[in-house]
């Protein structure tokens, strides 16, 4: 678990920073995906979306594979919050 926690923080602090609005999601790599799911939690001043970023990592979620993502998905990877499905799936859609 520690070993996993370190390449997390090593892959944060090396990745490269984003204007989501001006880069085009087809090309969003699995550390991309990371940071905007980071994003998003601090949007919606969310505990637990930190978690959620780890299993976007671990499901090596990329900017396509985000894009095709469905609620079901978004339960498959291990997000259990309705709420929290229904504002991270309003999210995916404003980026297709």
């Amino acid at each position: 678990r520690r070993l996993r926690e370190m390449e997390i923080e090593l892959i944060t602090t090396n990745t490269r920073l984003l204007s989501f609005e001006e880069h085009d999601v087809n090309s969003w790599t699995e550390n991309d995906v990371y940071e905007w799911v980071k994003k998003i939690g601090i949007k919606y001043s969310k505990d637990g979306f930190g978690a959620y970023c780890e299993k976007f990592l671990n499901h090596n979620i990329n900017g396509k594979r985000l894009l095709l993502m469905n609620k079901i998905d978004l339960r498959n990877i291990g997000i259990t919050s309705e709420g929290h499905i229904i504002d991270l799936f309003h999210e995916i859609e404003a980026l297709r």
